[in-house]
């Protein structure tokens, strides 16, 4: 994946879950402002907010994946 594709407006699951674990990594791993995230994949504070509270809880954007998924593999490790 290239990391232009962070920012584009594609929904796809691939797309989706990689947004989903840079928002996560950037927030638990570097501590970075939500307003900092967002402008980074273009996208405003409060929709980086709803997907790391989405991430805290659990809460599955895809009804095929099992809540408390990980987020890349060997997580469980």
């Amino acid at each position: 994946m290239h990391p232009n594709d962070l920012v584009g407006k594609d929904r796809g699951k691939r797309f989706v879950h990689a947004r989903r674990e840079f928002v996560w990594r950037a927030k638990k791993e570097l501590g970075a402002a939500f307003a900092y995230i967002g402008r980074c994949i273009l996208k405003d504070h409060t929709t980086i907010i709803h997907t790391y509270n989405m991430v805290l809880t659990g809460a599955s954007m895809d009804p095929y994946v099992p809540l408390n998924a990980p987020l890349t593999e060997g997580e469980n490790e």
